[in-house]
C-alpha cells in the first residue's frame, strides 16, 4: 500500500498487487474483498498489477520501495518527492 494524491482527501491507498502464477484477479474484485473485510476508508481506490516489489534496503522500507516502483514508471507521490529533495 502506498499514498496517491486525491482532490477530495489529500491522499488515499494505492495497493501494488503480485499474482501468484496463473492467478487471476481483477480490480473490481480486489475492491470487493477489500470493502468486505477493511473498513471503508482503509480499502485501496486503485490497484495495480506488478511483476514483482523490489525487497527494501536496509536503509528503505517497504513503502518507499513500493514508491521507487512507481517512480520509475512515471508516478512520484508528493510523499516521495519531499524526501527525495530533502524537504
Amino acid at each position: 500500500m502506498i499514498p496517491v494524491p486525491d482532490e477530495k482527501w489529500g491522499e488515499v491507498p494505492k495497493a501494488l498487487v503480485v499474482l501468484k502464477p496463473n492467478a487471476c484477479a481483477t480490480e473490481a474484485e480486489l475492491i470487493k474483498f477489500c470493502r468486505s473485510r477493511l473498513a471503508h476508508y482503509k480499502c485501496p481506490r486503485s490497484f495495480e498489477f506488478v511483476t514483482s516489489l523490489p525487497k527494501p534496503q536496509p536503509e528503505d522500507s517497504e513503502k518507499r520501495s513500493a514508491e521507487k516502483v512507481l517512480a520509475r514508471r512515471g508516478y512520484d507521490s508528493p510523499d516521495f518527492v519531499a524526501r527525495k529533495s530533502g524537504t
